[in-house]
């Protein structure tokens, strides 16, 4: 699997958030909009990002594609906020 022009394909993360006890997902914490991600595939006009990247992704920006029963994210770079 290759990205193309511009975009990224990225794996999720799972986070683990800690609030008074309860342990939340970051998946599921409704005003978390950037969620963390590993860079799987560039495409060659991305500049700034290599596959292993950690990263934190506007998830607004991203859309999902299976590929076999592996399920990844599709995002444009620009799409992608802070580099670990």
């Amino acid at each position: 699997m290759k990205a193309l022009g511009l975009f990224v394909v990225i794996k999720p993360i799972s986070e683990r958030i800690e609030s008074k006890g309860v342990i939340l997902s970051a998946q599921t914490e409704k005003n978390v909009r950037y969620l963390p991600g590993e860079v799987i595939t560039c495409g060659s006009d991305v500049k700034m990002l290599e596959p292993g990247d950690e990263i934190y992704y506007d998830k607004m920006a991203a859309s999902d594609i299976r590929v076999g029963e592996d399920k990844y994210l599709v995002l444009l770079e620009n799409g992608c906020v802070v580099k670990k």
